[in-house]
């Protein structure tokens, strides 16, 4: 397990999902996910990444279900 000093220190989000995938819920590793997209979303050059970022907020907020975001993962990356 990582320390918290570790996790504070941690600079590499696989990394930091990782660690997170032995502790925390499905739905806080969407929220880490969306968060780590926020950070990096000045280096978010092509429109279907931060779609990618969007549609996984919007899940987690209720406003579009799984299929959906699915659905935009596929057409856009797919």
């Amino acid at each position: 397990p990582m320390s918290t000093s570790e996790w504070e220190a941690c600079s590499d989000p696989v990394v930091l999902l990782q660690a997170a995938a032995g502790w925390a819920s499905p739905v806080t590793l969407w929220r880490l996910a969306c968060a780590l997209g926020r950070l990096a979303w000045p280096r978010l050059t092509d429109p279907r990444e931060r779609a990618a970022v969007e549609a996984a907020e919007a899940m987690l907020a209720g406003r579009d279900a799984p299929d959906e975001l699915n659905a935009a993962w596929f057409n856009g990356f797919g």
